[in-house]
């Protein structure tokens, strides 16, 4: 059994390594494109999206994302906590640009069912 732990550690270290590899790999249009997808996200968490990126297609990504990275109640949590906290941001912001409150608005006419249309389930109801 002693034996079998250098094996497993050795194993374990080389999974790492690969995924490693795999994730850093900015060679492939996956990996490139996912890293997009996880550089709008952090953003989306930060609350360092631009208002000029405020949009539908912006936040089906990041719905997109979410759903296909996190369980349904997990995703939907930290989707709508990081939603609120943009639209507060971009609604008071202290800098001398104007608020787009029109924009802003139809976003928020439409995100929640952005989400929904990509959770697991979403197709069967």
């Amino acid at each position: 059994m002693l034996n079998a732990a250098p094996r497993i550690f050795s194993a374990a270290l080389t999974t790492v390594a690969f995924f490693r590899h795999a994730m850093s790999n900015s060679d492939t249009y996956t990996s490139e494109h996912r890293s997009w997808q996880w550089d709008l996200v952090m953003q989306y968490e930060e609350g360092s999206i631009p208002a000029k990126a405020w949009n539908e297609a912006t936040l089906a990504v990041i719905a997109g994302w979410y759903a296909s990275t996190q369980p349904a109640a997990q995703a939907s949590e930290r989707y709508a906590k990081y939603y609120h906290r943009n639209k507060q941001r971009l609604l008071n912001r202290l800098d001398s640009a104007s608020v787009d409150t029109a924009a802003i608005n139809a976003v928020d006419a439409v995100w929640e069912s952005l989400l929904a249309r990509v959770l697991p389930g979403a197709a069967e109801s």
